[in-house]
Order: C-alpha cells, then sequence, then structure tokens
C-alpha cells in the first residue's frame, strides 16, 4: 500500500466516522426540519388616526429633548423632534439663538424649505405648508401615500395580528414600541 492510499482510506474513514457523530447529535435521528416556525418582530406598530396627521399647530417654545436634523430659513433654524415637529429658532444673533416656537407636525423626520414651503414627511404622505408666516402655518397640499410603509426597526416581519389590515379603518403606522 501507498502513503497516498493510507492517507485517502485515513481522510475516507475520518469523515464517515465525522458524519455518524453529527447525525447521531441530530434531533429526530438526524432528520432536519423541512419548515421554520415564523419568526416575528419583537416591535408593535405605533397606529395613528389619519384626522391626527392632518392637523398642524404652531405653538410656544419648547424644550428640545431628541434633537434631529437643523435645517435653515431665513435667519430662523428649524430643528426637527424626530416624528413630533420642528422647533423655531431665531438665529439673527448669531451668539444667542433663541427659542421661539414649536411647528407641531405629526409623523415627520426630515423636510425641506423653497419659496416659503416646507416640504416633509407625514407619515406615509408628503405634506407642503406654507411658513411665510411661521407663526400662522398653513397646510397647502399634500400627497398620500408617497413614501413606503415603516417598517419594524429589526426588519422582520411583523405578527399577524399587528398588521395593518388589521388596524381600525383610516389609520397609518407612525412608530414602533417594544
Amino acid at each position: 500500500m501507498t502513503t497516498t492510499h493510507i492517507n485517502r482510506t485515513l481522510l475516507l474513514s475520518s469523515i464517515l466516522i465525522l458524519s455518524a457523530l453529527i447525525f447521531s447529535a441530530c434531533p429526530d435521528g438526524g432528520r432536519f426540519p423541512t419548515t421554520m416556525p415564523p419568526q416575528y418582530s419583537s416591535y408593535r406598530p405605533i397606529i395613528a388616526d389619519r384626522s391626527y396627521l392632518d392637523s398642524i399647530a404652531y405653538r410656544g417654545p419648547k424644550k428640545i429633548t431628541n434633537a434631529g436634523k437643523i435645517y435653515k430659513y431665513g435667519s430662523m433654524l428649524l430643528i426637527n423632534e424626530p416624528g413630533k415637529g420642528y422647533h423655531v429658532i431665531d438665529n439673527s444673533v448669531l451668539e444667542q439663538p433663541k427659542n421661539i416656537g414649536y411647528l407641531a407636525v405629526y409623523g415627520t423626520n426630515d423636510c425641506v424649505i423653497r419659496d416659503n414651503i416646507l416640504y416633509c414627511d407625514n407619515s406615509r404622505d408628503l405634506l407642503m405648508i406654507n411658513i411665510e408666516d411661521l407663526a400662522a402655518p398653513k397646510i397647502s397640499g399634500r400627497l398620500r401615500d408617497v413614501f413606503p410603509k415603516l417598517v419594524a426597526p429589526d426588519n422582520l416581519p411583523i405578527a399577524p395580528e399587528n398588521e395593518p389590515k388589521n388596524a381600525p379603518a383610516n389609520t397609518v403606522i407612525v412608530g414602533w414600541t417594544r
């Protein structure tokens, strides 16, 4: 017998013994399950009625608790409070910015300002707000369902009982909670 033949025999014997050990340790005598149980997201959707999304309001200043993106509008800064609205900061005196108001826009995370119109997401909708007078904003347009549905942060499918088809009519997912 040659060394090559002995090495091949040892290798094949090792593979057979290793396979037998692996399959004997498997549940069901080495048979693998044909289907895996579905794994659903641990997040639950936060649902809002669309009528709630249709309202915007300008209020007095409030404390910034979760600053998002910052936008410049003339001498003003708009600081996004993700999912809730925009803090209005008078930045005309750079050394002394002053929090002067809050524009409540539920479900917003991003915006663009052009020609006195604030274009912002409003959950799944694109909302256009005339902010020529920031203290008296007016909705000037809405495009429904422009943005994709919000997915759970872990990107897993949501449990059947939490699917939008099981939600009350005229509602939309605006966030997620555990």
